[in-house]
């Protein structure tokens, strides 16, 4: 994965590393996709606001809410990259799609150990977070 200004390609580790939360990996060649599927997480209950600062994309809220950063396929044009006011790297290799097989538009949740904790297709995101999130605040 590469940003626009990265001197050398990026693993999902390097993403990943300083992001101790819940992050929302949304992988989509279509921006408005990106878009509709933030969108969706704020309706599904998890507030997902990059810089860090309360309020702003990507900030964790005081409600616990995800990270969110965007994956644009090997076929998104670089530019659809400044879209969605999140952090987006480019799979320019395609490397994340061989190893982890997003179906079109899809999305993740990686918990904080560094596993998968749910997939979904970028349309059911609604639906997916709200029991995704639902099951992690159950009692055991």
């Amino acid at each position: 994965m590469t940003l626009p200004v990265a001197a050398c390609p990026l693993r999902l580790l390097d993403v990943l590393r300083g992001r101790p939360g819940h992050v929302l990996l949304l992988y989509a060649t279509d921006v408005t996709d990106l878009v509709a599927a933030v969108e969706a997480s704020r309706a599904a209950g998890a507030p997902l606001t990059t810089d860090g600062s309360p309020g702003s994309p990507g900030h964790r809220g005081s409600e616990g809410g995800p990270e969110i950063v965007a994956v644009l396929s090997r076929e998104a044009a670089p530019a659809a990259a400044a879209g969605p006011v999140i952090p987006a790297y480019h799979d320019s290799a395609g490397e994340f799609a061989r190893l982890y097989r997003p179906d079109d538009a899809t999305g993740f949740v990686v918990r904080p150990d560094g596993q998968l904790g749910v997939r979904f297709p970028l349309a059911g995101t609604t639906a997916a977070l709200a029991g995704y999130l639902a099951a992690l605040s159950v009692p055991a």
